[in-house]
């Protein structure tokens, strides 16, 4: 009986995984297939910089064709996130209580929506002040000139951090509901969390205290908020428990 319900659920995680992958190959097709306007967009931050067309090089004779496949499959795992957070609850949310569900399945909900608006604050407002930063170091003797490959692995970098970082408030309130801490302990631990708030920042941005701190301050927020969160969450906890 134990065997053939752990043959059923091998089944149904091969199901899942191969619609997982299946719609990342379609997304990657499309990106692929869009690939020129959408560098083309990829360089909007280079142009505000700027403030002119912008200008890459490539050094390699293979990069430009890697570089716009990796653009392709990047794009294509952020198109394809909420299918594979969707098979991802399907595969997990029949195990689960109905209390469980209910708060699960927000937070699966939200988990791409705020990587995706991490990464649209750090393309449309963070990356063009951090390239016209480190532009302004150029000189009449020297001049910028990124190659593909270099601009694409800063940018996915960065945006991908901030991605990564708007996670922050998730992780957060799932500790708050398990009770695993507590907003006393997000208060009494501000100071220590800022710290490494920043350390995070430095390591996950380039080496300029501009991105740092642009990174930094929406997480300090992203945490400030977290707490506000978690005496929502106790004051109901406190209520149920009190009725109960």
């Amino acid at each position: 009986m134990e065997a053939t319900s752990l043959s059923s659920h091998f089944k149904e995680l091969k199901s899942r995984l191969v619609k997982m992958i299946l719609a990342i190959i379609i997304a990657f097709s499309a990106c692929y297939y869009f690939i020129e306007p959408l560098f083309s967009i990829l360089l909007w931050p280079l142009d505000i910089a700027q403030n002119a067309k912008p200008n890459l090089i490539f050094t390699e004779v293979h990069e430009a064709f890697f570089t716009q496949i990796k653009l392709a499959f990047i794009l294509a795992l952020y198109v394809a996130m909420p299918v594979v957070f969707y098979q991802l609850w399907a595969f997990v949310s029949p195990g689960l209580y109905k209390e469980e569900k209910t708060f699960a399945w927000p937070m699966m909900f939200l988990a791409p929506v705020l990587f995706y608006a991490g990464g649209a604050v750090c393309f449309y407002f963070v990356l063009p002040v951090v390239i016209e930063f480190f532009f302004a170091f150029q000189t009449e003797l020297v001049t910028a000139l990124p190659t593909m490959k270099a601009y694409l692995n800063f940018c996915t970098k960065l945006c991908f951090a901030f991605g990564l970082a708007f996670q922050l408030p998730l992780v957060l309130i799932v500790l708050l509901k398990m009770a695993v801490i507590s907003v006393a302990k997000l208060n009494y631990f501000r100071r220590y969390a800022i710290l490494i708030i920043f350390v995070f920042a430095a390591i996950f941005t380039p080496p300029d205290p501009t991105s740092q701190l642009l990174l930094a301050i929406p997480m300090w927020l992203l945490y400030e908020v977290s707490i506000l969160f978690g005496y929502f969450i106790e004051k109901r906890r406190q209520v149920t428990s009190e009725s109960a």
